[in-house]
């Protein structure tokens, strides 16, 4: 079972922007859970860290578990609810269906608010996930949704060892605009859906017809 982890490089990260806005609610992707992040406790839920700071906080996982709300990021039942900032810290890229993960967050965002990723590029992270990105991907994104590109650069994760590098990106929504359609989806560049075995493979092959069977 993969634990959510946000480490003190990625707080780094996030407090960088949270200096810079003002925000009242957040809701992140995942579960998620200290790591590595001195002073805090390892595992302890990241959700007491924006309550004590007045922050409306909500997390939705597949699991339920740290007081999250059930939802499966795969399926297009949405969340009646928005946000002042939306964050993936390493959710995405172990969904099988990235397109609705990224429909989810879409729809998770306020007019205006900010979607922050922390994903894996490509050729990185072996065996890991299955969505890997890059900063043309976002800059694609960013084009086709009209969100205002904040930040978006590539970095080597400090406690990942080699090859370990991720994509860093800040995207601001701009209007209240539908998210793209399926088919829009599969013209961007810059991200590769990756199958390690041959159970994967079968659901991958679902939602992206160009996966990579990377056991072969």
């Amino acid at each position: 079972e993969d634990i959510m982890g946000v480490t003190s490089q990625t707080l780094d990260y996030l407090m960088i922007l949270y200096s810079q806005i003002k925000f009242n609610s957040i809701c992140e992707l995942g579960d998620q859970q200290f790591l590595s992040c001195h002073p805090f406790i390892e595992g302890s839920h990241v959700r007491f860290f924006y309550e004590k700071r007045g922050i409306e906080y909500t997390s939705v996982d597949i699991n339920g578990k740290g007081g999250s709300i059930y939802l499966d990021l795969d399926k297009p039942k949405f969340l009646d609810k928005q946000f002042d900032v939306v964050t993936n810290i390493g959710t995405l890229e172990h969904i099988y269906n990235f397109y609705m993960g990224l429909k989810h967050m879409h729809m998770l965002c306020n007019d205006r608010g900010f979607m922050v990723h922390i994903s894996p590029v490509m050729d990185n992270w072996d065996e890991h996930g299955y969505n890997c990105v890059s900063t043309q991907f976002f800059k694609d994104l960013a084009n086709k949704c009209k969100y205002a590109l904040i930040d978006n650069r590539e970095s080597p994760t400090l406690i990942g060892g080699q090859d370990s590098n991720q994509a860093y990106c800040i995207l601001r929504k701009t209007s209240d605009s539908n998210f793209l359609s399926k088919e829009e989806f599969l013209t961007l560049k810059g991200y590769e859906v990756v199958a390690w075995n041959k159970e994967q493979y079968k659901h991958l092959k679902k939602y992206a017809p160009t996966t990579r069977r990377a056991y072969l």
